[in-house]
């Protein structure tokens, strides 16, 4: 939680932004003691506010201290490692808003076996798994992208730079001063990522935005999740941000997937 410990106010400022989006996702399926468990919930006061007038009961696993502790100083039901790991407490509803993505991101092997394991044992029969993330649609498709200048080149030069390094991104290569040629996967990687800024660029550079393959190798194969539905959303509200460093009329691709998996029992 860097960006919590070294700006307070922007950080839930930010994430009370995403709150409204958030709660449409789960909305549909709240009631009066809903049991939800919001994995990697950081701090987002409005969102939590807005799933509790439903009557649904909130809880919270973020894997910061600094996190837990202002949770709590807020009442908040938070969930520890040791209490996912001990508890026979068993959830309706687990909910990740980007977080999976970091998961893959981040976690070894063993790891991310262990957590996602572990998170289809705390569903309930017939539970559901909320993913909202990214949604880069894994696409070998030819694509151009053009900078919007020289300057604006120059820095997505150096996110290009870290993200091969990274291994996030490897067919992009720039055939003049304000044009790449790649596909449309690795253009996804690219232009989501340097619309972050380069204060992000050591941090977000080491995440992937395409999970589509992990979906399917490290959830629904192992562990027996059935898909219930998939939407994808287009939040145009990016293409300003967009247009500081891109030559682009619109967003051009879906920026969040929002995937409904019902846990079935392991066989």
């Amino acid at each position: 939680m860097e960006n919590y410990n070294n700006d307070k106010n922007t950080y839930i400022t930010r994430m009370n932004k995403t709150a409204l989006s958030k709660f449409d996702v789960l909305k549909p399926y709240l009631k009066k003691k809903t049991k939800v468990l919001d994995y990697g919930s950081g701090i987002s006061p409005e969102f939590i506010k807005s799933v509790q007038q439903t009557g649904a009961k909130y809880y919270a696993y973020d894997i910061s201290p600094t996190v837990q502790n202002e949770l709590a100083n807020l009442n908040i039901d938070v969930i520890t490692d040791e209490n996912l790991a001990k508890s026979k407490e068993k959830y309706d509803i687990i909910f990740m808003s980007s977080v999976f993505h970091e998961i893959i991101s981040y976690m070894s092997r063993p790891e991310r076996t262990k957590v996602l394991k572990q998170i289809y044992r705390n569903l309930k029969k017939d539970g559901k798994l909320i993913i909202r993330d990214w949604t880069n649609n894994n696409s070998d498709n030819p694509y151009t992208i053009n900078t919007k200048s020289e300057k604006a080149s120059k820095e997505v030069d150096r996110w290009v730079k870290k993200l091969k390094e990274n291994s996030i991104i490897q067919n992009v290569e720039k055939i003049n001063n304000k044009e790449y040629k790649t596909t449309e996967k690795e253009a996804y990687e690219v232009i989501f990522h340097v619309v972050w800024g380069l204060q992000s660029l050591e941090r977000e550079s080491k995440e992937e935005y395409n999970i589509q393959d992990y979906l399917e190798k490290w959830l629904l194969k192992p562990l027996n999740f059935k898909v219930s539905s998939v939407i994808e959303e287009k939040d145009e509200s990016y293409l300003q941000y967009l247009q500081k460093y891109f030559k682009l009329d619109e967003v051009p691709f879906n920026t969040k997937c929002i995937l409904v998996l019902e846990k079935e029992e392991l066989r």
